[in-house]
């Protein structure tokens, strides 16, 4: 039976980590209940692994309308890390990412143009100059990865690499459960996951792509 909905992934971990207790919430709370350390666990091993991965799976992408002053744009909400970001002109004009500093250093005047390039602060991005007109920008950017919870019961991750959900929880239940000797067998089987994944994507991206090498040439005089 495949792991593809978020109770049989549940059900999965209690049977691993071969502990009956730790589904069921918290009630011992007068402020109301806790989630159960199996759901906890989950939820902290999906912000593990997009703290750290980046594969074409987390890849969506946005237009942001520039009108004229444009200078702050707000990041969309799921917004991890940027990928691409370019006005739509002819030809099209990449805006290079770059720190805040060297970007208010690079254009410190109010003077209008063509934006050139961007920095991420908070939940905003600043581009600079400031704009002169209307452009729409394309921007790809990597999300976060949708949480799985009883109103969305699957998502691509559960899907591609049901086993670093599964390794990943039980990493993330070592805490709980004090002195477990497991702990290095579900690390090493949780880095093998996402490393496979990411071998995965990268095969896929670039599988049949040329890569020339410069040969180091040295001259003797």
């Amino acid at each position: 039976m495949a792991i593809d909905t978020y109770a049989k992934l549940q059900s999965e971990i209690q049977d691993t980590i071969d502990r009956d207790d730790l589904l069921a919430d918290v009630t011992a709370y007068a402020s109301g209940n806790i989630e159960g350390a199996i759901t906890r666990a989950i939820r902290r091993c999906e912000l593990r692994i997009q703290r750290t991965l980046r594969v074409r799976d987390m890849e969506t992408s946005t237009t942001i309308a520039f009108v004229s002053g444009t200078t702050t744009i707000a990041l969309p909400s799921d917004f991890l890390s940027a990928r691409l970001f370019y006005l739509n002109i002819d030809p099209i004009a990449i805006l290079k990412q770059d720190t805040l500093e060297n970007v208010f250093s690079s254009y410190p005047n109010a003077a209008v143009a063509q934006p050139v390039a961007f920095a991420v602060t908070g939940s905003n991005m600043v581009a600079r100059p400031v704009s002169d007109g209307s452009y729409s920008a394309p921007f790809y950017y990597y999300q976060s990865i949708p949480a799985l919870t009883t109103a969305n019961t699957s998502n691509w991750l559960l899907v591609k690499a049901v086993d670093a959900y599964l390794y990943g929880s039980c990493l993330e239940l070592m805490p709980h459960i004090h002195n477990d000797p497991r702990i290095q067998t579900w690390k090493g089987f949780f880095d093998e996951a996402i490393s496979l994944l990411e071998e995965d994507d990268n095969a896929a991206k670039w599988n049949g792509v040329l890569v020339s090498s410069v040969l180091p040439i040295q001259i003797v005089v």
